[in-house]
């Protein structure tokens, strides 16, 4: 596989904003937080999958991946992923959102966005946008 090893677990975690993004419709996107954060738009859940494979080359694969038990973040090809890694996963209890260091991390993202979006005057398809420059 020949994919250069972190020693350190990642957590994920995705937002839904109320808008398309105005640069390609996408209507949610995950968090990848650690060290290095990593956002991107997906159209669909099910682009989860490509974005995992994408973050993987790109920042290393992880000791484990933290989620929220969302659906998509547990599907049989993210578990095939994992497996053939050789990456941990692990699943957060329901409603112990401190239990992912992403959801905390999401929240100081979103602050930000949020403020850029505010004191640009930007419409609200640019949140996506705001987001990931966050």
């Amino acid at each position: 596989m020949n994919v250069h090893r972190r020693r350190e677990a990642i957590g994920t975690y995705s937002l839904y904003p109320d808008t398309l993004a105005i640069d390609n419709g996408s209507t949610s996107t995950p968090i990848f937080d650690d060290v290095e954060s990593f956002a991107t738009g997906m159209k669909t859940d099910k682009q989860f999958v490509t974005t995992l494979e994408d973050v993987i080359p790109q920042c290393g694969a992880p000791t484990k991946l933290i989620s929220d038990r969302e659906q998509v973040e547990i599907s049989n090809k993210v578990l095939a992923i994992l497996h053939a890694l050789v990456i941990g996963d692990w699943q957060c209890e329901p409603h112990y959102q401190h239990q992912n260091f992403t959801e905390h991390h999401w929240q100081t993202v979103k602050h930000i966005a949020d403020t850029i979006v505010d004191r640009t005057g930007s419409p609200p398809y640019t949140c996506l946008l705001a987001l990931i420059y966050a």
